[in-house]
């Protein structure tokens, strides 16, 4: 309903952006109290790739791709 109503006046890149930044608000603080115990040293450059991957492609691009979807249907 929300990303409907606003779909024709806000851009999907702002609306994706806003949905992640959100997100990332709320993993933060459990980010940060498992990186104190995590080894951080262990992540291959594999892993690098393809938490970008998962980030970028399929959660932004997904939100990208909605939000312009439902700009579009009536």
């Amino acid at each position: 309903f929300i990303s409907k109503s606003t779909s024709s006046r806000v851009d999907p890149f702002v609306s994706a952006s806003i949905i992640s930044i959100f997100g990332l608000i709320m993993i933060l603080p459990f980010s940060i109290w498992e990186f104190q115990t995590y080894a951080v040293t262990s992540i291959t450059f594999t892993e690098v790739i393809i938490i970008i991957y998962f980030g970028l492609i399929i959660t932004f691009l997904g939100y990208v791709l909605w939000f312009k979807g439902t700009s579009l249907i009536p």
